[in-house]
């Protein structure tokens, strides 16, 4: 009954009814143990991979590093090769959040705000980003999250 109750305020409020998609299937029946170990070697820096169209590797993806930068170019090759439309959103992380706990080895926020400090001015910029991949022809508020192949 609530299932019902909800449907039914969703078709008012003017949300669209989940519709079986070929192309959304074919994405989820290719992720396999196989697909995701062969995605973390190549974030891990354990295997190459390819960005922007050389042999690359990302041995580190902390906040503010290159390897940041990295993972989120290929990334977004990644997901254009399966024939995904793909945006970098750019954000500016929040580091000294209170309800955020402090990281492992971070004893207060003086060392992390140095940390972040140290960090900012070794890259230069403090600008991460988000990869949002679409289908074709999907607006970009209707994301599906999923592992990438």
């Amino acid at each position: 009954m609530i299932l019902s109750m909800l449907t039914g305020m969703m078709m008012l409020a003017g949300f669209s009814v989940v519709e079986y998609d070929p192309r959304v299937a074919e994405l989820v029946d290719s992720v396999n143990p196989d697909s995701i170990t062969a995605v973390i070697a190549g974030l891990s820096g354990e295997v190459a991979v390819t960005i922007e169209g050389e042999p690359d590797s990302i041995p580190c993806r902390f906040a503010l590093s290159e390897g940041s930068d990295r993972a989120a170019l290929w990334l977004a090759e990644h997901f254009e090769s399966r024939g995904f439309e793909v945006e970098l959103v750019p954000f500016l992380p929040s580091w000294f959040s209170e309800t955020r706990p402090l990281p492992l080895g971070v004893e207060n926020a003086e060392a992390l705000e140095a940390i972040y400090i140290n960090a900012q001015s070794s890259i230069g910029s403090d600008t991460m980003y988000n990869v949002v991949a679409t289908l074709p022809g999907k607006d970009s508020l209707q994301v599906i999250l999923c592992a990438p192949t």
